[in-house]
């Protein structure tokens, strides 16, 4: 099998002015007004040091230090360390960056989802550890523990699960990616992706030049994030007992790079039997050995010997929405090419799983016949693969869409690559007209797709060709126009630029529409949520009602205001989720 692709840079969430009002609206339900106010200032100015915060925010110190505390808190701002090369007087300075994680912020809207796929996966039990992660941001082991035995005690129904079936689940759930290391507060800044457009060949840095210094500070970068991506989903020693206690690790069956677990007796006595300089030699061996994963930690961490510092953990989104990424695949796949093409895209996917690191993936890895036909078996409990797989695949790799590569034959048998990101836009367009017909009629999604199809058309032709009289095709065009859907073009035949001497000429783009759409999907939602808070302002009074112990006669008094009120509220709850599903699709895988 070959090695896996480089993972491709995060596709951005949308940043435009819907986006950011939604990110806001959705902080000040969460976090309050002073939370909202510091994420304001750090979407309007980007990337600031606390000093710069200070002075944008307007806010007072104490009360800045405690918001952005719990915005760290709740992992809706990113904390990086910037170093600065170093100079002739000695090591550069260092600083702190705060940066707005808008897309976390916004999928907080898909919580529910993200509950309803772990309930459907893993039990209750999961729910319960992935609900109270959720809601506290990031937590030890203990702290969640701790959190979900008050939880079930202040709910007095069942018994709180035991202490073993929470941690095997919590187990399961790191295993599986669903759960994450919070990333440290001593990673580098994230690079600057340049459009390929704007790159410039560069001749190779000269020795000893600040090109080549600026090439090793960038290597050494990308090594400390490759350190924690190693460290990522790993289960500290204590949590891989059955019992979850610490346990102690024999100095002959411990890997490479990690640390005696020993008590303060064992220590004592490692420390008499070795010379002070073998010991050194020894901690210098081991420091080469684990590579940067010190860096990965904080620096009081570092500074501990042999205290490891604590692991904070946290839900990892980006796994809940690459699961959703590959329903939409598979999905896709079944629709235009039936069930059993559906199920072998399924085991590429699944065959593909341990090479991905988040949602965001151009391609897969080189993957066999056996690859597929071993991962079906693992997620259909060990039955054997449809007879005609390989019938299938080699069908998928001679279809015209290209979905399917063939790259010769191997130890497993014909090997493939599927194109994610193929089989992704062709499900977007599929959704795009739908939307298209649903907001300007079967008219308008036909004049789309025959534009998307010929290129650039005048008003004449698109008429002619999408067979609808002239004033049909002009109010189409002009309404896809003013929604940002067409783009239409003059070419003048003179200097003058006259419209009578001018062609007007129309065309579609996909990603620009699909941006435009993206872009109304939050508008959208945004909208919806402020009618949320609007019933919920207009119906105080009812919903107090409903928290306080009051009267059970009160409450018959007042059914028909409560049902009217839970019908509205459901109603708009169900339509920001399905919305919530568009922008999934569209703008988070």
């Amino acid at each position: 099998m070959a090695e896996p692709p480089p993972p491709l840079a995060a596709a951005p969430a949308s940043k435009g002015p819907f986006a950011c009002r939604l990110a806001l609206k959705l902080t000040h339900e969460i976090l309050g007004p002073v939370c909202e106010q510091a994420i304001a200032c750090l979407i309007n100015h980007g990337m600031q040091q606390y000093g710069e915060l200070l002075k944008t925010s307007g806010l007072p110190a104490g009360q800045l230090s405690s918001a952005v505390l719990v915005l760290i808190q709740h992992n809706y701002v990113n904390c990086y360390l910037k170093e600065e090369p170093p100079t002739l007087r000695g090591p550069g300075p260092s600083y702190t960056l705060y940066e707005a994680a808008l897309p976390r912020i916004l999928q907080s809207l898909r919580v529910p989802r993200f509950m309803t796929h772990i309930s459907d996966e893993h039990g209750q039990e999961s729910v319960r550890l992935v609900r109270n992660l959720t809601e506290h941001g990031r937590l030890r082991w203990d702290q969640l523990l701790e959190a979900v035995v008050r939880e079930s005690a202040e709910e007095g129904g069942e018994a709180a699960p035991a202490p073993g079936v929470l941690l095997n689940q919590f187990r399961s759930l790191v295993m599986q990616r669903y759960i994450e290391r919070v990333p440290p507060c001593t990673l580098p800044p994230p690079p600057q992706h340049v459009h390929p457009n704007a790159r410039k060949k560069k001749a190779p840095p000269k020795p000893g030049s600040e090109e080549e210094a600026d090439m090793h500070r960038e290597q050494a970068d990308a090594a400390l994030r490759h350190d924690y991506q190693q460290v990522r989903f790993r289960l500290p020693s204590e949590l891989m007992s059955p019992s979850g206690d610490a346990v102690e690790v024999d100095a002959q069956a411990k890997p490479a790079g990690k640390r005696k677990r020993g008590g303060k007796d064992a220590a004592a006595a490692s420390s008499e039997a070795e010379p002070a300089k073998k010991r050194e030699r020894k901690k210098a061996g081991e420091a080469g050995a684990e590579g940067g994963s010190a860096a990965s930690l904080p620096a009081q961490a570092a500074a501990a010997g042999d205290e490891e510092a604590p692991v904070l953990w946290r839900v990892n989104y980006d796994e809940f929405n690459r699961r959703f990424r590959n329903d939409v695949i598979v999905s896709t796949a079944k629709l235009k090419y039936g069930v059993h093409a559906g199920q072998a895209v399924e085991g590429l996917l699944v065959a593909n799983a341990c090479f991905e690191q988040t949602a965001h993936c151009e391609e897969t890895v080189v993957l066999s016949v056996g690859d597929v036909s071993g991962a079906l078996r693992r997620i259909h409990s060990n039955e054997d693969p449809p007879d005609n797989l390989a019938c299938v695949l080699s069908d998928l790799a001679d279809d015209d869409m290209h979905f399917l590569e063939s790259r010769g034959s191997g130890p497993g048998g014909e090997q493939y690559v599927l194109s994610i990101s193929r089989v992704l836009r062709f499900a977007r367009l599929y959704q795009l007209k739908g939307v298209i017909r649903t907001k300007f009629g079967v008219a308008g999604m036909r004049i789309w797709r025959l534009l998307l199809l010929n290129g650039q058309l005048e008003q004449k032709q698109v008429a002619d060709l999408a067979m609808v009289t002239k004033e049909e095709a002009r109010e189409a065009l002009y309404a896809m126009l003013k929604g940002g859907y067409l783009a239409l073009q003059d070419v003048p035949r003179t200097n003058d630029r006259a419209p009578s001497r001018t062609f007007y000429t129309w065309r579609a783009n996909a990603d620009t529409t699909i941006a435009r759409l993206t872009s109304d999907l939050y508008r959208a939602a945004g909208n919806l949520h402020a009618r949320l808070e609007h019933e919920a302002r207009k119906q105080s009074e009812l919903w107090e009602l409903l928290e306080l112990p009051v009267a059970p006669s009160i409450i018959e008094r007042r059914q028909g205001e409560i049902a009217a009120l839970k019908a509205v509220t459901s109603r708009l709850e169900a339509a920001l989720l399905d919305l919530d599903w568009q922008v999934c699709i569209f703008a988070d895988v």
